[in-house]
């Protein structure tokens, strides 16, 4: 990652990212769709998907599930391109800036990328409040539970395993024609292969960053 945050493209190079998305508002399954077109239109590469989780939300209890998903994506983009790019298709597909951990059509975060951390006045990398929400680390741990948190020195599926967070996590149901593993997905076949305990009763580690800049529901 360039420690600047700048672009890449003049020298061809891509990064990988890994990106956060949630909806709540309008159409979630379509904003989800959307969003991942968009990006593509963008020339960023979907290298691969985590199922759809959908979520309770954290802080403001009095509004819809989230519907949430994480993505790996490739792109010539340096980190503040792409959080240029991620705020245009916020804006595009109608996000407005409103209360902290409120509805939202779209929320597109960058949650973690290839290379050291990154710290700037816009943008933190990883996210600051990774480690403090287990829908972003269940849907993150579902496509890359041995990244290493380059400041926590702990992999995406440790970071679950501690993570203090009680919110509600289900996959979303689909078809079972378009279902080729009913259970791999769901967050307790998630949280059963990276080794963790669930229910009521498990013991709680906490291991969390505290609050910083760029955050959206969290």
């Amino acid at each position: 990652m360039d420690p600047t945050g700048g672009n890449d493209e003049t020298m061809g190079i891509q990064r990988r990212f890994w990106l956060g998305l949630g909806s709540n508002e309008g159409d979630p399954p379509a904003n989800l769709r959307d969003v991942l077109r968009r990006l593509r239109a963008e020339g960023i590469r979907v290298i691969r998907r985590s199922p759809v989780f959908r979520t309770e939300p954290v802080g403001n209890k009095d509004q819809p599930w989230f519907l949430n998903q994480a993505v790996e994506i490739r792109t010539v983009l340096g980190p503040s391109d792409l959080l240029r790019t991620a705020k245009k298709i916020e804006n595009a597909m109608g996000r407005r800036t409103g209360p902290r951990n409120g509805p939202r059509p779209i929320d597109l975060d960058i949650l973690f990328g290839e290379g050291p951390s990154l710290r700037t006045a816009a943008l933190v990398i990883p996210h600051p409040r990774l480690a403090e929400r287990r829908f972003a680390l269940i849907s993150l741990a579902a496509i890359a539970p041995k990244l290493v948190h380059p400041e926590l020195h702990k992999t995406i599926r440790q970071l679950l395993q501690e993570c203090p967070d009680a919110s509600r996590v289900e996959r979303l149901r689909v078809s079972a024609s378009r279902r080729k593993d009913p259970g791999r997905g769901s967050p307790r076949a998630i949280e059963a292969r990276l080794g963790r305990r669930t229910g009521p009763n498990r013991k709680r580690e906490p291991n969390c960053l505290p609050a910083g800049p760029k955050s959206g529901r969290g």
